[in-house]
């Protein structure tokens, strides 16, 4: 036990004095938290607000998932064309123009507007998953890659539900399309948190190390 919370402590002052790890704890758990935020309203929002069937809809977030595969597939290669550290950033800035898209659909765009915005939110959790799973496995040292990858989880996790229980207090309290742009607005968060932080500058893996 003694041995354990020796590693989280030594994990814990690694992610959060690496000038690129820290960020990117930051991003990811503003992300997670609008990630719930988003998540517990955008279904009812598109049933009640938008009109939309439950299965159209059932249909369009299925499509949406095309996103996540395009990412999955094309993201390495995206971050040896442009940088891994650009990637990270423009998958986080791709989670505020695709809620925004589903916030402002009206019965006319909703199908166009929801399935656009899911795909993009999709492709940018896929694009996010990979790029950043590369530069913590290539900056954390391989005694502490165990305990990186739990605290970071945790801090996903834990503001996951959080986003949930803001989401439906926000609806309840204004309303389920008021509640959305309020998810757009906290999507832009974790662009925020990292798009001034050196990530941007890193262009491979390996190069924070050098």
């Amino acid at each position: 036990m003694t041995s354990l919370r020796t590693e989280l402590r030594q994990a814990a002052r690694y992610l959060l004095s690496d000038p690129y790890l820290r960020p990117l704890l930051v991003g990811h758990a503003l992300a997670n938290l609008a990630l719930g935020l988003l998540w517990a309203i955008v279904i009812v929002y598109a049933v009640r607000v938008l009109g939309l069937m439950p299965g159209i809809l059932g249909v369009i977030l299925s499509l949406g998932q095309v996103g996540g595969v395009i990412g999955a597939a094309f993201a390495h290669r995206i971050s040896e064309r442009a940088g891994v550290g650009r990637v990270v950033v423009a998958s986080f800035f791709l989670f505020g123009p695709a809620t925004l898209l589903m916030a402002t659909a009206t019965g006319q765009t909703a199908i166009v507007f929801v399935t656009v915005g899911w795909t993009l939110e999709s492709l940018a959790r896929s694009l996010y998953g990979v790029s950043a799973t590369s530069v913590r496995q290539a900056l954390v040292p391989d005694r502490l890659q165990g305990s990186v990858i739990g605290l970071t989880t945790t801090a996903g996790t834990g503001a996951f539900p959080v986003g949930t229980l803001l989401g439906g207090a926000l609806a309840g309290a204004f309303g389920l399309r008021e509640a959305m742009f309020f998810a757009a607005g906290a999507a832009v968060l974790p662009f925020i948190a990292v798009a001034a932080s050196p990530i941007r500058t890193l262009r491979d893996t390996w190069t924070a190390n050098s």
